[in-house]
């Protein structure tokens, strides 16, 4: 088999590097630009350029002068020794010292910064070749995943600014587009107008977690904001579902739209005229909210055997295809192909909520999903994090948790609607906060807030 070459023979910027040691001889503040830019002394593809940068930095930390013999005396170790001999030593250092050279230093940090990002791709790509031959009984997506992540942390290494900037800069600007473009949500609008103004709407990079006991709603209240969201006001969005199949929520969209029952959807009665309204007029209203579902830029998929890695993939494949600006996780469970053998459930939990916030900080989306409560908030009217299984991970993770419940037969009677959503917790902003009343529409799935 031919020896591969070395990727620092292959792809590597040595002018850049001398003319940057050069500059840094002769002024050495010059150190501190390079390393304020983000230069690091493995970025050198020449050994004896790096060892030669690493004892300036050392001797300019100590206050020392910069000279040839100081910088060869920093080591002890051979090997560093070597490599500066081996571009000639002393002299070499007197040569870069002496060698006139522009005050370019951003410009050179630039260059090596450039050509070490490129030997890290270099050196990835042929790690996931050689992978590639070897993976072929390993799970589809968590191959897919792996080879995107290494990518990725390339991409996170290399442009994660790390600059530091006086704290007031831009400040007048961003305020003087805020006072000209006032809001009063900042976020997307859920439709629910109390519950928007007072989280200021769904945010990127935020994760709101709806919590709820079984046959509550807290599906719907997912379904209701996505609607409202990609369906009325244009914003792509992707609907993962652990549980129902698109042409289940298809029917309920439907349903929501042109407010004919869901039950006359599925079973046809739409075409007959019964207490629900005439025909004619019902299918008008099909055929506009259908026409609002073709138009949508709504992506659905069913996925009841899910991973988070699975999650991930999707999440980045529909935010690059279609750009999507809002993400459903329909709901936080253990999946049913059993994943988490040996962890307990609250880790396994955590875990997934864990990728939830990733996918929304990684993304800049808000993500929107739901937990189950436990049997203690049966009846309850007071609902509280104890009723979360993982709650303790899922409440450091989420930036804001929410309760839905049904009222009771006396507070049905002193307000309106017939069930309660609470904002429990909330990263910056107000938490515990009075109830919101909320009217859900069982027999079209529309739930709407009322005062």
């Amino acid at each position: 088999m031919t020896q591969r070459i070395p990727s620092k023979e292959l792809i590597h910027r040595a002018g850049s590097e001398r003319a940057l040691l050069s500059i840094c001889l002769n002024k050495p503040e010059e150190l501190i630009v390079a390393s304020s830019n983000g230069l690091l002394p493995d970025m050198f593809a020449v050994d004896g350029h790096k060892y030669i940068y690493m004892a300036m930095n050392y001797l300019y930390s100590k206050g020392e002068q910069l000279d040839p013999i100081s910088i060869l005396n920093v080591y002890t170790d051979d090997r560093a020794k070597q490599a500066i001999e081996e571009l000639g030593g002393v002299d070499y250092i007197e040569a870069l010292k002496t060698t006139p050279v522009a005050n370019n230093t951003k410009l050179f940090v630039e260059h090596i910064i450039q050509a070490s990002a490129r030997r890290e791709v270099y050196e990835t790509a042929l790690k996931v070749a050689d992978e590639a031959i070897k993976a072929k009984d390993k799970d589809l997506s968590e191959y897919l995943m792996g080879v995107e992540s290494k990518f990725r942390d390339i991409t996170l290494e290399y442009q994660v600014s790390q600059e530091v900037v006086p704290i007031g800069e831009g400040v007048a600007e961003r305020l003087k587009q805020r006072l000209l473009n006032p809001q009063e949500v900042i976020g997307l609008k859920t439709g629910w107008r109390k519950f928007d103004k007072l989280t200021q709407g769904l945010k990127a990079g935020e994760l709101t977690i709806v919590g709820a006991r079984s046959k509550t709603g807290k599906s719907v209240t997912l379904l209701n904001w996505s609607r409202k969201i990609s369906v009325e006001d244009k914003v792509p969005a992707l609907y993962i579902d652990t549980e129902m199949f698109t042409e289940e929520q298809q029917d309920r969209l439907l349903a929501m739209l042109s407010r004919v029952p869901e039950v006359e959807i599925k079973n046809g009665m739409f075409g007959r005229d019964t207490i629900n309204g005439k025909a004619r007029d019902k299918i008008a209203r099909l055929q506009e909210a259908s026409r609002m579902l073709k138009e949508a830029p709504f992506y659905h998929v069913y996925l009841p055997h899910f991973t988070p890695e699975k999650i991930v993939a999707l999440a980045r494949k529909y935010q690059v295809e279609y750009g999507i600006g809002l993400l459903v996780f329909d709901y936080i469970k253990l999946p049913s192909s059993g994943g988490y053998v040996g962890e307990k459930e609250y880790q396994a939990l955590g875990y997934l909520t864990s990728t939830l916030k990733d996918i929304a900080g990684t993304l800049q989306i808000p993500v929107v999903s739901a937990v189950q409560l436990n049997r203690g908030a049966v009846k309850a009217e007071e609902i509280d994090e104890s009723m979360i299984a993982g709650s303790d991970r899922i409440l450091q993770l989420a930036n804001r948790v929410c309760f839905l419940r049904w009222k009771t037969e006396e507070e049905r009677a002193l307000s309106a609607g017939n069930q309660r959503f609470k904002i429990a917790f909330q990263r910056g902003g107000a938490s515990n906060l009075d109830e919101i009343d909320i009217d859900f529409k069982t027999e079209i799935l529309l739930q709407e807030e009322v005062s």
